[in-house]
């Protein structure tokens, strides 16, 4: 067994003894995927698809046009929304759910934008079903004195980390978003000091995550990256009945936190730089603790509610799994959910 596989056992004995410690509440957990916002990109002339993002990715909100209007650039003529969304090649388990607006062109290839679903990896912050990110910046503070190897990679190769990186690290500061709201809510409803406690201690470790993040994000693109300012929109909603409480715990905690640990671990397993198998080997431990205090905020939710806590937490589960494919949901959440749901009892 390697280490990702080990990982992926352990985390399940994990959480597992959370279901076993939940008081034999009855009840199911649901875990969503979360909708985004991006461009999606192909050469026209060619046979396969491809991929621009330009905003966040694996399911974040982003933005960002592309330049230009069909047919304006190199004579190249898009084709219809409707061919188009058979061109489209994502990567991620996510589905292109509709195209937005009308095409433009960059580098010679035709851009759309379009809503896209996708299953969601650590603890988005989610508005009106959407995972909302941070614009990248400079914002002073968020980069840790970090040197990984960059003198063997070529420019393409270091280019394309400090995106992934600075995708990963805006993803972790959102997270500190969501976790600070999960809080106001544990406390509107009376929770346990203690899940209050690790939700607080969750927030702080994703800070730290996201200063790792976007260092290394920094180092690869050779200036200091970082966040802009975080859009709320004004207001915060905070959920004040169980219901929409052990919805929300679901989709932005449950699988997310857990596959985000996966995610971690098996990256960790294929990293041979040892700085950034540090960075992982502390994101994948933490995401795992995560993981545990979103199954016992349900498993608290699920005991203390009725059968409208319930039938929330049924309804969103149905809906996951009529759509959602991920690795880690298969060994390790559905397993979890089959035990806590008592359908092997």
């Amino acid at each position: 067994m390697n280490d990702a596989h080990r990982f992926r056992s352990l985390l399940r004995s994990r959480l597992f003894r959370i279901v076993a410690l939940s008081a034999l509440a009855e009840g199911a957990i649901a875990c969503g995927p979360i909708k985004g916002q991006r461009d999606e990109c192909f050469d026209p002339n060619g046979t396969d698809g491809g991929v621009m993002a330009t905003g966040g990715g694996g399911g974040a909100s982003g933005a960002g046009g592309m330049g230009g209007e069909a047919g304006s650039a190199n004579a190249i003529t898009c084709p219809a929304p409707e061919e188009a969304m058979n061109r489209f090649e994502l990567g991620d388990y996510c589905k292109v759910l509709s195209i937005d607006g009308p095409p433009s062109v960059k580098n010679g290839e035709c851009c759309y934008p379009v809503t896209e679903q996708c299953p969601s990896a650590g603890r988005p912050f989610v508005v009106e079903g959407r995972a909302i990110t941070a614009a990248g910046g400079a914002s002073d503070g968020w980069r840790m004195p970090l040197t990984p190897r960059i003198e063997t990679l070529s420019p393409d190769a270091r280019t394309a980390l400090a995106e992934r990186w600075l995708r990963d690290a805006l993803a972790e500061h959102a997270s500190i978003a969501s976790f600070a709201r999960a809080s106001l809510e544990l406390m509107a409803l009376g929770a346990p000091a203690s899940l209050v406690e690790a939700t607080h201690r969750a927030a702080l470790d994703e800070t730290r995550h996201a200063q790792l993040c976007f260092a290394l994000a920094s180092a690869y693109a050779g200036r200091e990256l970082g966040p802009g300012a975080f859009d709320f929109g004004g207001t915060v909603t905070i959920a004040t009945d169980l219901a929409t409480l052990a919805a929300r715990a679901v989709i932005e905690g449950c699988v997310g936190e857990t596959l985000a640990a996966i995610e971690a671990a098996e990256k960790l397993a294929l990293e041979t730089d040892p700085t950034v198998q540090r960075v992982l080997a502390e994101i994948a431990e933490d995401e795992a603790r995560h993981a545990e205090l979103a199954w016992s905020t349900v498993a608290w939710a699920l005991r203390t509610g009725g059968t409208e806590v319930r039938a929330a937490v049924q309804a969103a589960f149905d809906d996951a799994t009529s759509r959602t494919i991920a690795p880690g949901l298969d060994d390790v959440v559905r397993p979890a959910m089959r035990l806590l749901l008592r359908d092997e009892w």
